[in-house]
């Protein structure tokens, strides 16, 4: 509920202040960004809630279309690079992924929600060093890898990382916003398309995150086309 209001109670305020005439543009150019940014955090606090209530409720259904996966990795981290560079932090996708081009079947949509959370956490948790991307193809699975030099988690939290509506420490939740729900997610999309999710992390020096998802072999060629989980 705090999550909700404090974004909705910024949004309602500042709304008021910019009706007042007697408010300098300067000072509205302000107000209109900080009611921009709580109604996007609102949004995200919102989308999360009615995700996991399709999770509940069993109505998440994967939706298949051909994709280039390595195209995917490359738009969601071309999303974060001005984020890294104002933060002084270097995004850095390896060369394969630049360089290679696979056709897979999979829930484009989904996919790029979970991949996109984590990226945004490692951006988020990280001020110095690097966040580096990374992809691998291994005997009947893809690796998604995702290191961050950022702030790490406590061993103690290590066995509540994918629970809902937990985060590792109400400091960093303050100062970094969230609502503990994105890796929860990220896991049930993940497991639904019949792979898995974990970590390695030390805190203070970072964390890596590795998404697995097992694939079936269609057509074996130079540009090898692949389908994702089950069916």
């Amino acid at each position: 509920s705090h999550e909700i209001r404090t974004p909705l109670n910024s949004i309602l305020g500042f709304t008021k202040l910019m009706a007042d005439p007697e408010i300098d543009p300067i000072k509205k150019s302000r107000f209109s960004s900080i009611i921009s940014h709580n109604g996007s955090q609102l949004l995200s606090i919102i989308n999360g809630l009615l995700d996991f209530s399709m999770i509940e409720t069993g109505q998440i259904k994967l939706i298949k279309k051909r994709f280039i996966l390595e195209e995917l990795i490359i738009d969601i981290s071309n999303d974060f690079i001005t984020l890294a560079n104002n933060k002084g932090i270097d995004l850095i996708v390896a060369p394969e992924i630049i360089s290679t081009k696979t056709n897979i079947e999979s829930d484009l949509s989904r996919l790029r929600q979970v991949i996109n959370n984590i990226v945004e956490n490692a951006v988020k948790f990280t001020n110095n060093g690097e966040v580096y991307i990374g992809l691998t193809y291994e005997e009947n699975c893809f690796k998604i890898i995702v290191r961050d030099t950022g702030v790490g988690i406590p061993v103690d939290f290590w066995q509540h990382v994918f629970d809902r509506f937990q985060q590792a420490d109400k400091t960093n939740s303050r100062k970094f916003g969230g609502n503990g729900l994105g890796l929860a997610i990220s896991k049930h999309i993940i497991e639904l398309m019949g792979g898995k999710i974990w970590f390695e992390s030390e805190e203070g020096k970072g964390s890596t995150f590795y998404i697995q998802i097992p694939y079936i072999i269609m057509n074996p060629s130079k540009n090898v086309y692949i389908k994702s989980w089950g069916n």
